[in-house]
Formats: C-alpha cells, structure tokens, sequence
C-alpha cells in the first residue's frame, strides 16, 4: 500500500504528461496525491474495518473532493441512488493494493480485490485487473514474511 500511494504521489505531475525516462525527481514540486492514493484508503479502511466499501468510497469523495476523480465515478459517488455504472477505467485496479496485504489465503485476496472493484467495475473484463493486481501489493510479501520468521 505504501508503495502504491508513493507511487501515485510520485507520479502525479506526469499524470497527463508521460516521459519516457527514469532520471525524475523524486516527490518533486507540485506533486500531490491523487484520486488514487485517496481510494487506496478508503479500501483499506473498508477492509480494515469491515464497513461497506461504497459507503467507504463516498465518504472519501466527499472529504476529498477535489483529488482528481474521473467524471463517471464523481457522479455515481456523489449519487447516494447510484448503483455500479460499468466502468471500463482503470480505477479499480489502482486502488486493489489493501487486498493483498489484508487477504490470509490467495483465494481470499482474488474474493476481496473483487469486492473493491464491484462497486464501479461489473463487467469481468474490468473485474481482471484487481484480481491480479494483489500479486503485486502485499500478499506474496506478507506470507513470505510469514513464513520467514518463526514464531517465539
């Protein structure tokens, strides 16, 4: 999750304008977190916590609300009637990060990144990328940590 969220703060002054180098400044002027990080969040927290993840989400949306959400999400977040609207965005993948590192069992982290993108993302295609993304974020760390240190 820090990665991710770092990640985001980082690249946030190149979100419209991509460079093809890795020479930049790390967390360099004018760089902020984003529509990302703050959805990052609002998962965790969700999955934390064990509060509902709209719920979640809209209370993050109206907290944040200037943190740079795509048109289609700020209205359904902003609809308390909203249902999924079939994104095909790449939001659910961002914000899958907390699945990972929450998820006790691979079969419990492809349940609960699916569970992060179902309130925008319904179709299976847009459900793909959250499922493989918390291979990347916490899980695999977390059980080799695991596995790593005996317990006292």
């Amino acid at each position: 999750m820090l990665g991710a969220v770092c990640g985001d703060i980082v690249g946030s002054i190149y979100e419209y304008r991509s460079i093809k180098t890795t020479a930049f400044p790390l967390f360099g002027e004018g760089c902020e977190f984003t529509d990302d990080s703050v959805l990052t969040i609002a998962v965790a927290e969700a999955l934390m916590d064990g509060l509902d993840m709209v719920a979640c989400f809209r209370a993050y949306v109206r907290r944040y609300p200037d943190a740079g959400y795509g048109g289609s999400f700020k209205r359904w977040a902003e609809d308390p009637d909203a249902g999924p609207y079939n994104s095909y965005g790449n939001g659910a993948a961002m914000r899958v990060s907390a699945a990972g590192w929450v998820a006790e069992s691979e079969a419990e982290a492809l349940d609960l990144a699916e569970r992060t993108a179902a309130p925008t993302h319904t179709t299976r295609k847009a459900s793909r990328g959250p499922r493989r993304r918390p291979w990347r974020s916490g899980w695999p760390v977390k059980v080799q940590t695991a596995n790593a240190w005996p317990e006292p």
